[in-house]
């Protein structure tokens, strides 16, 4: 619960403001690095871990984390496209979204059923192995969002922010044909 209500609370009021701030591309590495952290630190999960402690603190990075990545990514991804294609595109962004979605979470899976079964045949309790084999995922989920951060500040290109007095002027300006 308390992931949904960062993520809606910053993706909703807050990213913009960053956005607009701070560009698109500052924003995603920053969400996706903050991925990252949630990850490692829900590796550590003990256990008997107690909520405050072990998952509380991973869920609110992780909230802010995709707070600031989603609405970034969403904008960067839209950005390159006609008002025509939009539809289109959208479409296809959110579609490649929930299939990617889909097979990262049948990877982590897996991984998780791996581990599992060779800490239980390794002699473990079925709790450290269960909690051993959820180590093995987060650690991977922080490596795929690493790869993720490491191939957003490869590829894209840092732009200028727009700041509130440069929007302003922005959209004050009239483009006047010259004759």
């Amino acid at each position: 619960m308390p992931i949904a209500v960062v993520i809606a609370v910053v993706s909703l009021g807050l990213s913009t403001r960053f956005i607009t701030r701070f560009g698109q591309r500052a924003m995603l590495l920053l969400g996706l690095a903050l991925i990252v952290g949630a990850f490692i630190m829900l590796s550590f999960a003990r256990v008997h871990g107690v909520y405050v402690v072990d998952f509380l603190p991973a869920g609110l990075v992780m909230g802010l984390g995709f707070g600031l990545a989603a609405p970034a990514i969403m904008g960067l991804g839209m950005s390159a496209v006609t008002p025509a294609e939009s539809g289109i595109a959208s479409g296809l962004f959110n579609t490649t979204q929930q299939i990617g979605g889909a097979l990262g979470l049948t990877v982590l899976s897996a991984l998780v059923s791996a581990r599992t079964n060779s800490l239980t045949a390794a002699g473990k309790t079925e709790a450290e192995s269960l909690v051993g084999g959820y180590h093995v995922a987060f650690l991977a989920a922080a490596g795929f969002a690493l790869i993720a951060l490491v191939v957003g500040a490869g590829l894209l290109k840092p732009t200028p922010s727009v700041g509130r007095e440069q929007q302003d002027m922005a959209s004050s300006e009239v483009d006047i044909p010259v004759s």
